[in-house]
């Protein structure tokens, strides 16, 4: 029981960090950037928004998977969908390349050579509301924080029965 508190707690706090440098990128891109900076910063802050909801591994049982959190009651109808979002945008375009976000066709070949269009995918194009992400961020990090303090008297209860 203390083992799996402390694997949850160190998972806690990963994920916390996880939040907190998620909003340092989102407060970069405020300032005068090239956009591919912008681009950039946009496409870490999602990564490392996502990174307490992807699994993580840890063979050694030293911090759980994912992060315990019942977003439901966490997050309004609105911040859900931009949390929804910014997982799919990290799942289909950001560690990962789906066709349906980079799409390419052959217009035509010969054999000395070929004709292909694409449109390449741009983060910065994404409907994505800044702000709210940046709260979703903020309200996250108040979530581990409270889990972290709550975690920590179960444990300190625990100590004090043995």
């Amino acid at each position: 029981m203390v083992s799996s508190m402390l694997a949850q707690m160190s998972r806690t706090r990963i994920s916390k960090d996880d939040f907190t440098e998620a909003s340092e990128y989102l407060n970069a891109m405020r300032g005068r950037q090239a956009v591919v900076v912008k681009r950039a910063l946009l496409f870490a802050a999602i990564v490392a928004y996502a990174r307490p909801f992807t699994e993580n591994e840890d063979k050694l049982g030293r911090a759980t998977t994912f992060l315990k959190a019942s977003l439901s009651r966490i997050l309004n109808q609105s911040e859900q969908a931009q949390h929804d979002k910014l997982l799919s945008l990290r799942d289909e375009a950001l560690a990962h390349s789906q066709f349906d976000r980079k799409p390419i066709v052959r217009v035509r070949g010969s054999s000395s050579g070929f004709l292909m269009k694409g449109r390449p995918f741009d983060i910065l194009a994404e409907p994505i509301n800044l702000e709210l992400f940046g709260s979703l961020c903020s309200k996250m990090e108040r979530h581990c924080v409270n889990q972290l303090f709550d975690l920590n008297r179960k444990l300190d209860a625990l100590k004090s029965k043995s």
